[in-house]
């Protein structure tokens, strides 16, 4: 008899192959009306915790804006953008946001191109919405990583570290009438 599979990854497995048969669809009718191509390899291990890209280009409108360049981000680092208007700024974190160079899965990538959507919600209310959504996602990854590396994994270390980081009950509720 096969083994029992874990009901909550056979359903995170499953939301991510529908995800990724419509991404698929949408790729190709994406790249037909892209404006920037990108190109790069992933120099650091797929389970790494920091990323390294080696070869990196960017062009935009024909233009080539960043040059066979390495990129390196490590954990627990932020990092900021200095370049005058039109140099490329907001089009180097929409390529990496959409992952058009090879950006491991477990990596946490957020662009805010935009206010968050209007709705009813506060703002300490919108956030805890959004982090009980990134905890889901976190956990999902978690069973992946446990399943596919063994409890010993680094990275499922750093997943329940950010799990427990991000907890919601910990959020301070704003008084009523604020």
């Amino acid at each position: 008899m096969p083994p029992k599979k874990n009901p909550k990854l056979a359903k995170a497995q499953a939301a991510k192959a529908k995800a990724a048969s419509a991404s698929s669809s949408s790729a190709a009718a994406k790249e037909e009306i892209t404006y920037r191509t990108a190109t790069g390899a992933l120099e650091s291990q797929p389970r790494a915790l920091d990323v390294k890209i080696g070869g990196f280009t960017l062009t935009c409108y024909g233009k080539e804006l960043i040059k066979d360049t390495s990129i390196e981000f490590t954990i627990g680092r932020r990092y900021g953008l200095i370049g005058s208007n039109g140099s490329g700024k907001s089009s180097f974190l929409k390529c990496l946001a959409q992952r058009e160079v090879p950006i491991p899965d477990h990596i946490d990538i957020f662009f805010l191109e935009e206010e968050y959507r209007k709705s009813d919600m506060n703002g300490i209310q919108a956030v805890v919405h959004v982090v009980e959504d990134e905890i889901k996602r976190l956990e999902a990854e978690a069973e992946k990583v446990l399943e596919e590396d063994g409890p010993e994994c680094d990275l499922l270390q750093d997943i329940y570290g950010r799990l427990d980081a991000m907890d919601p009950s910990t959020f301070e509720s704003p008084p009523p009438h604020c």
